[in-house]
């Protein structure tokens, strides 16, 4: 739980953070009540359930209790973004190609 909390403040207000651009550049803040203690974001959220991650309902909101869930994969997937969807694509695509690449030399090794 700690590590949620941490990371979600480190990549909305850190700017050395790799995942600063998407969040902490495009607006996104941690509320002031979350952002400076660890216990009220646990007492509003609560142990997070198996399988969940910490999600904003809003995409362009804010971390605040009004605002975050704990989500599933498919849940958190439904509020992509247009640049978020994209570089999911991307990603599908490329790991796509390299493993039909890895596939082409393996059979054409073993020719």
């Amino acid at each position: 739980m700690y590590g949620a909390w941490a990371a979600m403040i480190n990549r909305c207000h850190n700017p050395n953070n790799s995942s600063y651009e998407r969040y902490g550049a495009r607006g996104i803040v941690v509320c002031d009540r979350w952002r400076g203690d660890f216990m009220a974001f646990l007492a509003d959220m609560g142990e997070r359930p198996a399988d969940r991650t910490l999600d904003r309902i809003d995409p362009k909101g804010p971390y605040a209790p009004e605002n975050c869930r704990w989500a599933t994969v498919k849940e958190q997937r439904a509020n992509l973004s247009e640049e978020g969807d994209l570089r999911m694509r991307k990603g599908i695509s490329e790991g796509v190609k390299a493993y039909w690449a890895s596939w082409r030399e393996r059979k054409n090794a073993n020719q």
